[in-house]
């Protein structure tokens, strides 16, 4: 969050949702945070200061608590990644774009195929500074495709809505 805030500048927003609170040393004026968990948090919160104009990118460097199973833990990872997904459309404007952190595994090609019928250019990286053994990924998605689809699974809605 502190490089995001760095990057949009003072006139940009950053909101961050994590399951712990975040130092207050990370924050800054234009950051916003939220303590949660993703699944149950909805876009309505996501979008924080930002409600009535979603944003121009959704970053995600989350990661599941590691199981020591390499399996397991990879399809923790994909749980994350599509819940990411999942909520782009409520809280990403069209156009904007997208990167999300996953475990290599299995399903990692499914997730690049499922990733590509939201966005028009998504390339998956594993970046130089990451060690050989590490399974760490990322996913780039450019481009969110316009979309209809925001419903109640992502919790959109008003003040009132519980979510």
């Amino acid at each position: 969050m502190q490089v995001a805030s760095k990057l949009v500048g003072k006139s940009g927003r950053v909101m961050g949702v994590d399951l712990s609170r975040v130092d207050r040393e990370v924050r800054a004026e234009n950051v916003r945070t939220e303590v949660g968990d993703v699944f149950k948090v909805g876009a309505d919160v996501m979008l924080g200061w930002n409600i009535g104009e979603r944003y121009h990118a959704v970053l995600s460097d989350m990661a599941p608590a590691t199981s020591g199973s390499q399996s397991m833990d990879h399809f923790r990872s994909v749980e994350l990644c599509r819940r990411v997904l999942a909520v782009c459309p409520a809280v990403l404007r069209p156009g904007g774009n997208m990167v999300m952190k996953v475990f290599e595994g299995e399903a990692y090609v499914e997730l690049l195929a499922e990733t590509r019928r939201l966005f028009v250019d998504v390339k998956g990286l594993k970046p130089k500074a990451t060690r050989d053994v590490s399974r760490e990924m990322f996913v780039i998605a450019r481009g969110m495709k316009e979309s209809k689809l925001v419903g109640d699974d992502v919790g959109v809605g008003g003040a009132g809505d519980g979510a």
